[in-house]
């Protein structure tokens, strides 16, 4: 999000950016699980101030649709995972590494044979043998567990298949290493017995030789303490909510009272004539316009123009979108007579703000 008009911004107010989504996912979940939901279907954008509407988006997610969003001096842009046909991509693999540990083993998170991908972020915790169990029974020296909600982790369970390229003695089986595959799993169905199966496979992880190995390469499989951290690409789903307040668009009144110091007249004193002034082509046209400028003048201000003996020439009202701007002054009375030459003292008065007050000299 960036600003494009600061003077366009509701100060105070409060906005959200939230998604729905298709509930794709939400068949894996267990009885009284909100754990899967599904890929996204709109976008909505509420001023929650007002609770105007400011954009909803469905079915388009093309760059050409969420980018460059102009609304309330804000300009937004929504940035969907998509296919090549501008669909929403499924899960995929988004990168892993190990935050504990010294480990070469490097892991593919895929979907293969029947699995379904899942939005959701893992670890590794290595542990003692006997941490954990597969699904098919074999004793494990480590735990899978779902981290995406870093306040309510648990554990998943896998079941362990090995690749036999490289096979090793049965007392290592159970420990992490080349050609594991685990197989995690979702959708909790409670058994008759009172027991807990899970029915529907999702990711593969695929742990393999370090990027580059060749016969000279050791591998060095993961102790106890190591931690592999896996994450994943996710599209919005009805959980995600995008919530700010704005702060802007307004004055703050002691930097604008000191400001009203800066304040000054241009030319001072005016000598018949001045660089401001509109040339004209010939003098057949006449003199032209005169005119002295006020600089530096607060977004809302009244100017008056008094004579030495206190009588008003001239009011002017000005007002802008732009701090410090300018007003002009045509050197004419209120009636419309152009002045006559000598001082003149002016008062600005800026509501809220504060006073200024100054003198001009006019030669003729």
């Amino acid at each position: 999000m960036n600003i494009i008009d600061p003077f366009q911004i509701n100060t105070n107010h409060e906005y959200s950016l939230t998604f729905s989504d298709d509930s794709s996912l939400a068949d894996l979940n267990g009885d009284g699980d909100s754990l899967y939901f599904g890929l996204t279907t709109s976008a909505i954008f509420v001023n929650l101030t007002t609770g105007d509407t400011l954009f909803r988006m469905a079915e388009d997610f093309t760059p050409e649709v969420t980018e460059d969003l102009l609304v309330e001096g804000m300009n937004l842009s929504i940035q969907f995972d998509l296919t090549s046909d501008g669909e929403i991509k499924e899960p995929e693999y988004a990168y892993s590494n190990w935050i504990i540990g010294a480990c070469n083993l490097n892991d593919t998170l895929i979907i293969i044979g029947g699995g379904k991908a899942i939005p959701r972020d893992y670890e590794v915790r290595i542990l003692e043998m006997g941490a954990d169990t597969s699904m098919n029974g074999v004793a494990t020296n480590y735990q899978i567990w779902d981290i995406t909600d870093p306040e309510a982790p648990f554990k998943v369970p896998f079941r362990l298949n090995r690749n036999n390229t490289k096979p090793r003695p049965d007392s290592l089986v159970g420990y992490l290493g080349e050609e594991d595959n685990v197989w995690l799993y979702a959708r909790p169905i409670v058994q008759s017995d009172g027991s807990i199966s899970y029915t529907t496979r999702t990711w593969r992880l695929w742990f393999h030789s370090p990027a580059g190995a060749d016969s000279t390469t050791q591998v060095i499989v993961p102790q106890n303490g190591d931690i592999l951290s896996i994450f994943t690409k996710k599209p919005f789903d009805r959980n995600d909510v995008f919530r700010f307040k704005m702060v802007g668009n307004e004055v703050q009144n002691m930097v604008a009272k000191n400001d009203l110091n800066d304040i000054y007249t241009v030319p001072n004193p005016y000598i018949a004539v001045s660089t401001l002034e509109r040339k004209l082509i010939t003098e057949a046209y006449g003199r032209g316009d005169r005119r002295i400028d006020f600089v530096n003048l607060p977004t809302e201000c009244t100017i008056k123009i008094f004579t030495v003996a206190g009588r008003l020439v001239r009011e002017i009202h000005h007002t802008s979108t732009l701090d410090k701007g300018r007003a002009k002054w045509d050197l004419r009375t209120k009636d419309g007579l152009e002045v006559s030459a000598g001082y003149y003292f002016y008062y600005i008065d800026a509501p809220g703000i504060g006073e200024k007050t100054g003198k001009l000299a006019i030669i003729k």
